[in-house]
């Protein structure tokens, strides 16, 4: 192989919308004959049940929500939900809404 040639120029990409990524992570969760979440925590402890789960898990990691993002949603919620205030705040405000509809469906 010279210096110019393209080593890759006989491999196909396909570019897949969301329905085609949803499709092949569910394709690969199938075949390692598992849920998202038991993948997670196959992950999470470093051992997979097989080789075919490890390489679900290389492949749709990737694509769905890393445990890290979902754990600091969760605390984010947690603590606007603690923060009294707000709560206080958004109450009365879902109130006003509440009666103005009810004023515009009169």
């Amino acid at each position: 192989m010279t210096g110019t040639e393209d080593r890759y120029a006989d491999i196909e990409v396909d570019v897949l919308d969301d329905a085609g990524v949803r499709a092949a992570v569910n394709n690969a969760l199938a075949r390692a004959g598992c849920t998202w979440e038991e993948l997670q925590e196959q992950a999470k402890a470093g051992s997979f049940s097989s080789e075919i789960a490890r390489r679900a898990w290389f492949v749709v990691s990737s694509f769905e929500p890393s445990s890290v993002v979902v754990d600091s949603l969760r605390a984010e919620i947690e603590r606007v939900r603690a923060d009294e205030d707000f709560t206080a705040r958004a109450g009365r405000l879902i109130e006003r809404d509440k009666q103005l509809l009810g004023r515009l469906a009169r």
